[in-house]
């Protein structure tokens, strides 16, 4: 490509370019940061109850309920045993949608196997307290494998009510590639099953 034009292609992509960073430096500049809770140690995840009360997960093992404002904190047991070193511990927390009537709050962590840990997920039932987590039940873990390092364990639900998680490839990139293996993958609940499984089933089924 002559030198010329691609001087001009570089304008001109400089120019289209242009009012998306000025876009971007009115938002930054519009940005407010609160500190709305503040003494946790490695928080991971986050979610928000109906009412405006938020959990939020410590990556040593320990789930915290907050009152809207963030000044009231109390700690929820019923949750399971993690593997809490390298990357590893209680990971992500998700409330569903239909939660006013069923309560259910999902869970992800690395669970401590033998030769290792393994990302796992599961929910429980937060009683009308908020006190504790009730009939914790874990639908996803193993294989172990060894180390500490990433677990994913991203959660997210469709309009339907399937459940997604998220696997590392617990810095072995040959798992994720290899299909017999849950490691680096979307896995799914779809609302009919207990357990986890490949979304790409999931998405095949609901077709």
């Amino acid at each position: 490509m002559p030198t010329t034009r691609r001087h001009a292609l570089a304008l001109i992509g400089s120019v289209l370019a242009a009012p998306a960073a000025v876009r971007s430096a009115r938002a930054a500049a519009d940005l407010r940061i609160s500190i709305v809770a503040a003494g946790l140690d490695q928080p991971w995840g986050l979610a928000f109850l109906p009412d405006g009360r938020f959990l939020v997960t410590e990556r040593g093992g320990r789930l915290n309920l907050f009152t809207p404002d963030g000044s009231g904190r109390s700690t929820v047991p019923g949750t399971p045993a993690v593997f809490a070193r390298g990357q590893g511990g209680l990971l992500d927390v998700m409330v569903t949608r239909d939660f006013a009537a069923s309560r259910r709050i999902w869970l992800t962590w690395a669970e401590p196997e033998p030769g290792g840990a393994a990302t796992a997920g599961g929910f429980g039932r937060l009683s009308q307290d908020g006190a504790r987590l009730d009939d914790f039940t874990r639908v996803h873990g193993g294989p172990a494998v060894a180390g500490g390092l990433q677990f994913g364990a991203r959660l997210a639900e469709a309009a339907d009510g399937t459940v997604f998680l998220t696997t590392g490839d617990r810095g072995q990139a040959p798992l994720a590639q290899d299909i017999a293996r849950p490691e680096g993958k979307v896995l799914a609940k779809a609302s009919s099953t207990i357990t986890l499984i490949d979304a790409a089933k999931v998405r095949a089924t609901m077709v």
